[in-house]
């Protein structure tokens, strides 16, 4: 990241390398259950690092934004959704966020204060009914039928993941 952090997440929580080959170099494991660094699951499938510098954290635990302070992660929730699973975070504009579930990716405001992302936009995403042109030619390419995660629309259609099973 921007702090010259390493960030590495998957199956077993997250660590993060402070200072790495250097004599001061720490290293912190994000854990459920640990006492001094817990996450709410350990599956962790996206970390990002947004305009202003703040490290987000995506996973079958929702969504969490790291406290620089406490060095400890703090839960926001995505509208009034309960479920949580987030693939995917990226930048959007103007301080906005775009999250994304298995079938839809949403644009979000964060409301710092009261801990929420509140929804701005919504794209449902179904590979069996995909609306737009480019999301069939790549669900095509890749053979992935129902089984992909996300799509974006900037200038051009991109794949940014795949389930467990699908690695591009």
């Amino acid at each position: 990241d921007s702090k010259e952090r390493y960030w590495m997440g998957g199956s077993n929580g997250l660590l993060c390398i402070e200072q790495l080959g250097m004599p001061a170099q720490t290293c912190r494991w994000y854990r459920v259950n640990d006492v001094h660094y817990p996450i709410r699951h350990n599956r962790v499938r996206c970390i990002t690092e947004d305009e202003r510098h703040r490290i987000w954290l995506g996973g079958d635990m929702g969504i969490n934004l790291l406290d620089e302070e406490t060095r400890q992660f703090v839960r926001f929730r995505l509208g009034t959704n309960t479920y949580e699973w987030i693939y995917d975070i990226r930048q959007a504009k103007q301080g906005m966020l775009e999250v994304s579930t298995l079938d839809e990716t949403f644009t979000v405001k964060p409301d710092y204060d009261k801990r929420t992302l509140d929804i701005v936009t919504r794209r449902k995403l179904n590979g069996s009914n995909a609306s737009h042109p480019q999301d069939k030619s790549i669900i095509r390419r890749w053979g992935m039928k129902d089984k992909y995660l996300s799509l974006y629309s900037d200038k051009e259609c991109l794949l940014l993941g795949g389930t467990d099973e699908f690695v591009v």
